[in-house]
C-alpha cells in the first residue's frame, strides 16, 4: 500500500512539473523547408484558385501527382455546355519576367502531354462508366512585383501530337 502511494506522488509530481514546462515554454519555431519555387508555385495555385473561383468555377483538387504528371488545379465548371458540368484541369504558370516569353510560351507539347496523361489517370481514378466532358485552361501569372493574371479557357485539348493549339 505504502509504495502505491509513493507511486501516485511521484506521478502527480511529474504531470505537475510537466504541465508546469508547458505553460512556459515559448511558442514552438515553425521553419518551411520548401523552396522559394515551391512557396511561389503554392502562391500563384492560390491566386488562380481565387481567380478563377470569382468567374464560377468550383474547386475540386489540387496538386495531384502521377507518375506521367501533375495536375495543379481541379476546377468544376458548372456552366458547361448545354448545361453540363465540365471538369477543368488548370496548368498554372507563373513567370517574373518575359525574357522567355512569359508563362504562357512556357508551356510545351512535352508538358501538355504530361498533362493529359495525368488527366487520364484522374478520370480513370473516378471509376466511372464514362467520363465526364472535360478541357484543359491555362492561367498565367506574369510580373514580379505586381502581378497579372489570364486565364485562358480551352487552352488546348487531349490530342497533343502536334503544337497546333
Amino acid at each position: 500500500m505504502a509504495t502505491t502511494i509513493g507511486r501516485m506522488r511521484t506521478a502527480s509530481t511529474f504531470a505537475a512539473r510537466l504541465v508546469d514546462f508547458l505553460r512556459r515554454r515559448e511558442a514552438p519555431v515553425v521553419v518551411d523547408l520548401r523552396t522559394t519555387r515551391q512557396r511561389d508555385g503554392d502562391e500563384g495555385e492560390m491566386l488562380a484558385r481565387r481567380h478563377l473561383e470569382a468567374q464560377g468555377l468550383r474547386f475540386v483538387d489540387r496538386n495531384l501527382r502521377y507518375r506521367d504528371g501533375e495536375l495543379d488545379l481541379v476546377m468544376r465548371d458548372d456552366g458547361g455546355a448545354n448545361g453540363v458540368p465540365v471538369i477543368v484541369f488548370v496548368e498554372v504558370r507563373r513567370r517574373a519576367g518575359s525574357s522567355h516569353g512569359g508563362a504562357l510560351a512556357s508551356v510545351t507539347s512535352g508538358k501538355r502531354r504530361r498533362l493529359v496523361a495525368a488527366a487520364t489517370r484522374y478520370l480513370g481514378s473516378l471509376g466511372l462508366r464514362t467520363p465526364p466532358p472535360c478541357r484543359f485552361d491555362l492561367v498565367t501569372i506574369d510580373g514580379d512585383v505586381v502581378l497579372s493574371v489570364a486565364w485562358h479557357r480551352d487552352a488546348f485539348r487531349a490530342d497533343v501530337r502536334g503544337d497546333s493549339r
